[in-house]
């Protein structure tokens, strides 16, 4: 009895230390599992955020890289001409051919006033839209054949949307064709002094032969200002409905720059980025053609920085004058005393 009760303990005693024996393995292995998970995270933590500092280092390096030149050389022209005496205070290779892109739309736009001048067509008229027209590359505003659409919300398409679809509805109702508005484009520039200037699309979708200079917008630009100054409010447009649909213009200039209110931009890939900006400060108004921008954000800021140091220079030549005029005239009024 005593050696079978000795036994059942010693068994029991035996089963004991067995499942301490396993608990205390288990309990090992899985510390050293949730210690190994945990510098696993660790590690992976201390590399991703060492990979993404380098992602960011390096993209902050791209960025900088890429706009240390906003512009592509060869591509590039700009000049900055003040109204209405149009005295040139920056040029830079502003006499040399290039590509207008959607800048053209501006000689669309200024044909397309004279016409509600001269009254060939109203705010109201409705312009035909062909398959040909709706058919047109992108930038588009989605005009369907056989629906017409009004000039006042062509107007606003050209400047905002920058359409390519409705630069050819205008262009074959105003001028039977495409074609045949493009020659009625060029006479124009000619009759307005931009000698260098050949259009042929209302568009500025790409084509080898049209061209012109960053001289000649300028021109362009002064022109509209002159003869439609009720018109150049459209310039400023910043956003429109159609179909319901919200419409929001390319121009960022308009936001960005103080005393901005107008004109147009334009991008093709054998241009790079163009905009024609005009300016107002302390009552004196500037207008500058930029092209050949490497982004639309490089064209932007550059032009932002052309237009800043020509209102200063403009500034500082009126100062001198006048300080010059005080002179002379107090200089008059000691010799009339001494008289």
């Amino acid at each position: 009895m005593l050696r079978k009760s000795i036994t059942k303990s010693f068994t029991t005693f035996l089963f004991i230390g067995l499942i301490l024996c396993v608990f205390s393995l288990t309990s090992q292995v899985s510390y050293a599992q949730s210690s190994r998970s945990t510098a696993r995270k660790t590690y992976k933590k201390k590399y991703s955020r060492r990979k993404s500092t380098k992602k960011y280092r390096r993209r902050k390096t791209n960025k900088a890289r890429r706009y240390a030149v906003p512009y592509i050389k060869s591509k590039y022209a700009a000049i900055i001409v003040e109204y209405p005496s149009g005295d040139v205070l920056f040029s830079e290779n502003a006499d040399k051919l290039r590509y207008p892109a959607s800048l053209t739309k501006v000689m669309t736009l200024y044909l397309l006033f004279k016409a509600l001048h001269d009254g060939n067509v109203t705010m109201n008229s409705m312009l035909k839209v062909s398959k040909y027209a709706a058919n047109q590359e992108p930038t588009r505003l989605g005009v369907k054949p056989g629906k017409p659409i009004t000039v006042r919300k062509a107007i606003f398409a050209l400047v905002a949307k920058s359409a390519n679809d409705v630069a050819a509805v205008v262009a074959e109702n105003l001028g039977g064709s495409v074609t045949g508005f493009a020659k009625l484009m060029t006479e124009q520039a000619h009759a307005l002094g931009m000698n260098h200037t050949t259009f042929y699309n209302a568009s500025g979708l790409p084509h080898t032969k049209q061209k012109t200079t960053a001289a000649d917008l300028a021109k362009l630009a002064m022109a509209m200002l002159r003869d439609y100054p009720n018109r150049y409010h459209f310039f400023k447009t910043q956003k429109f409905y159609h179909n319901g649909f919200l419409y929001r213009s390319h121009n960022r200039m308009l936001k960005k720059y103080p005393g901005c209110d107008g004109m147009k931009t334009g991008f093709i890939r054998a241009s790079g980025f163009n905009i024609i900006t005009s300016a107002k400060r302390h009552g004196q108004r500037l207008i500058a053609v930029v092209m050949g921008g490497l982004s639309s954000y490089s064209r932007d800021r550059h032009t932002t920085k052309l237009l800043d140091q020509a209102f200063l220079k403009y500034k500082q030549e009126t100062d001198s004058v006048e300080h010059e005029m005080v002179t002379n005239q107090n200089m008059y009024h000691q010799l009339q005393q001494n008289r």
